[in-house]
């Protein structure tokens, strides 16, 4: 599933790309890296709007219509998952709150 040559995302250091390689046998890092690289049939990652919350600056009423504002990437590179549950609320989450802000406001954020 993750063979291949090693490659570090801009601004990742070797010992960061080692320790990201010892986590792949990790089921939270096999379904984060999942969500993460699922594309569309035009190439397009499913995951993009997701990986980051909204700008504070340009969506503030997102924060006042949704609560519990996720986003995988952060809490991911902080390690705030224990378990394959904790995720899969995460995505279902954000999935709800993109619906509820998206079906308010038109184009997806």
């Amino acid at each position: 599933m993750f063979s291949g040559s090693v490659c570090y995302d801009e601004g990742e250091s070797e010992a960061e790309s080692q320790s990201s390689s010892m986590e792949m046998s990790n089921p939270i890092f096999q379904l984060y890296e999942a969500v993460r690289g699922a594309r569309n049939n035009q190439g397009q990652v499913f995951s993009e709007p997701f990986q980051q919350l909204p700008s504070r600056r340009e969506y503030p009423d997102y924060y006042q219509q949704i609560k519990q504002p996720i986003a995988l990437q952060a809490k991911m590179k902080n390690g705030e998952y224990e378990n394959v549950e904790q995720m899969e609320y995460d995505l279902n989450t954000m999935f709800e709150n993109a619906k509820r802000y998206n079906m308010a406001h038109g184009p997806p954020v």
